[in-house]
């Protein structure tokens, strides 16, 4: 407890549907986010996480994908 960190972040409209997302910190972790919308209530999300500042030699990049539908 008691670590100051910072971070850093961007995010572009690649079109008008779809959104870029990048962040980057001090601890050596960097992700990314794109989100595609389908239509006006469907939308795709793909993101995935790495941690640069292992311990360990293997590199575990997290990878997810989302679905969100709006009312």
């Amino acid at each position: 407890m008691g670590e100051t960190s910072a971070t850093i972040g961007a995010q572009h409209a690649v079109l008008p549907e779809t959104l870029v997302k990048a962040r980057f910190d001090t601890y050596g972790k960097a992700g990314a986010v794109v989100q595609q919308g389908f239509w006006e209530r469907f939308y795709v999300a793909m993101a995935g996480e790495v941690d640069f500042k292992t311990t360990d030699n293997n590199l575990h990049p997290k990878v997810g994908v989302s679905v969100a539908l709006k009312p």
